[in-house]
């Protein structure tokens, strides 16, 4: 499996067996990666490269455009666990009434935004991949397998895309 990183923050990869998607491998984890974040253009070529941010999704849901960087807004709840538009729903905590934390648990799953054969990773798999690093910041994200950028995370409260670069 492969493992999908930054949901609705700084980075969006993910982990499984896909052929067609161009991945990593991490030596000291023994896991392989997206090479590069969901909905980004390319692999990052430094902390601050903008087209490797990709898209900013709210957790637990699929791809519907709502993830893309410049989505527009609504303040609407979602009933379910596809909101049937594309608008980046705010709220205080979650973009559902009923909150469900794990609708992105497996490969599988109704609302998994990954490629065939990837999924999200467990905090546990990001974890021992962090803990690899040369040092446990930007730094340490981009000079890992994974080259990690720094491109924000998007308001639940205003929609706005805020901490880009830092």
């Amino acid at each position: 499996m492969k493992i999908l990183l930054g949901i609705s923050f700084t980075f969006i990869s993910c982990i499984g067996i896909a052929q067609e998607v161009e991945t990593v491998y991490s030596d000291l984890t023994g896991k392989t990666w997206m090479a590069k974040n969901l909905g980004a253009e390319s692999i990052a070529t430094s902390i601050t490269d903008d087209s490797s941010f990709g898209d900013l999704y709210q957790w637990g849901r699929r791809k519907d455009g709502h993830q893309l960087r410049n989505s527009a807004i609504t303040t609407l709840l979602s009933n379910s666990t596809n909101p049937n538009h594309s608008l980046f729903i705010l709220g205080s905590s979650n973009w559902m009434v009923n909150q469900i934390d794990d609708l992105w648990q497996e490969s599988n799953d109704i609302n998994n935004p990954c490629p065939e054969g990837f999924r999200l990773p467990t905090e546990q798999e990001f974890e021992a991949e962090r803990y690899t690093w040369t040092s446990n910041n930007a730094e340490g994200a981009f000079n890992s397998p994974l080259k990690l950028s720094i491109g924000g995370a998007r308001s639940r409260m205003s929609g706005e895309i805020g901490n880009v670069g830092t």
